[in-house]
């Protein structure tokens, strides 16, 4: 009972020092996050806005790395916030007179609004939604004229307005735009294949299973900021698009080989994946990868289409792969790949 419990004590002190530990990004997102809260809290100050500490509390709570997905966020609450503010005025002609029927309000637009936010794609908007109703109607006992009970309604409007339209013009202009956080996802992946294929007895590393777990959701919805906003198009836009879909193929084919596997293979995989990375990064051409290098060891089989869908322009059918193999092995001349982007 002890050594495990000593077990999970370090296993959770590890776990502990791994999100502490910095991270490519973590001190920009912090220094953003400090900055917008910041500028919301001075307007706020200047035109006199109650509650400006609820301002700052949504930049942190909706805050990413992702400048798109910011700008997007915070337009969309803009606009559903702006929506809200006409129900309340409704709300408020109904239920000013009448303190149960204010509590009752509150209750079902909580319960609908926080339903909405955790079941639905609606996420934090919603939530904030509620907050919004919630703290206006909250109001109503103290403020029992008309014309000031509208009055808080537009300073609760102004409440979230400001803080997010300085998150969404922050981010447009200091912001990381999503194709280079794609771009360093690809490079991280494939430094944590190349760390994995050179110690593979650290199967359980932190970085390396949770770069397994978040799967590629995350990425997913990069691409389709990148692709609904046109920041990038064309190659440059297949490539991202290829190269988060088979760097993350790679790191489940590098998982899935046996410790005792080829070291001398392992050390040769693990430098073309920190070439490759460096490449991506630099966005540079793609080195080149043969994969009929790494055909004596099956084992290698997976992690080496892997790695040669990820540098060729396009991702290969197994068809194509093979019809090129063997034109490789009969000695005829095939087309040189541009890696371009």
């Amino acid at each position: 009972m002890a050594t495990n419990a000593e077990s999970a004590l370090r296993r959770k002190s590890h776990r502990l020092i791994d999100d502490l530990r910095p991270f490519p990004g973590r001190f920009r997102l912090s220094l953003s996050i400090g900055a917008i809260c910041a500028i919301s809290t001075v307007i706020s100050m200047m035109y006199h806005f109650p509650e400006a500490a609820i301002g700052c509390y949504l930049v942190i709570f909706l805050m990413r790395a992702n400048a798109a997905e910011n700008v997007v966020t915070g337009v969309g609450i803009i606009v559903a916030v702006s929506a809200v503010v006409v129900l309340l005025i409704g709300i408020i002609n109904l239920t000013i007179d009448h303190p149960p029927a204010q509590i009752a309000a509150i209750v079902l637009a909580s319960f609908i609004f926080l339903y909405l936010d955790s079941a639905t794609k609606a996420g934090e908007q919603a939530g904030i939604v509620a907050l919004v109703i919630s703290f206006v109607l909250t109001l109503l006992g103290n403020i029992p004229l008309g014309e000031i009970a509208t009055r808080a309604v537009l300073y609760a409007w102004a409440m979230v307005f400001v803080p997010m339209a300085v998150m969404a013009v922050y981010n447009l202009l200091f912001g990381i735009p999503p194709q280079k956080l794609l771009r360093q996802t690809i490079a991280e992946r494939l430094e944590l294949a190349a760390d994995q294929l050179e110690r593979p007895d650290t199967k359980n590393d932190l970085a390396f299973m949770d770069a397994l777990g978040e799967g590629t959701a995350e990425s997913d919805k990069r691409l389709m900021l990148t692709k609904l906003l046109h920041l990038v198009y064309g190659k440059a836009y297949e490539f991202l698009e290829r190269g988060q879909a088979h760097s993350y193929r790679l790191l489940l084919a590098v998982s899935a080989l046996p410790e005792d596997a080829s070291a001398e293979i392992r050390a040769a995989l693990a430098r073309i994946c920190r070439n490759l990375a460096e490449a991506v990064l630099a966005r540079k051409d793609l080195p080149a990868f043969d994969t009929d290098a790494f055909e004596g060891d099956p084992t290698f089989t997976d992690v080496a289409f892997a790695l040669d869908d990820l540098s060729h322009m396009a991702p290969w059918t197994t068809a194509h792969r093979l019809m090129i193999r063997l034109s490789r092995r009969t000695s005829s001349p095939t087309p040189s790949i541009c890696n371009s982007r």
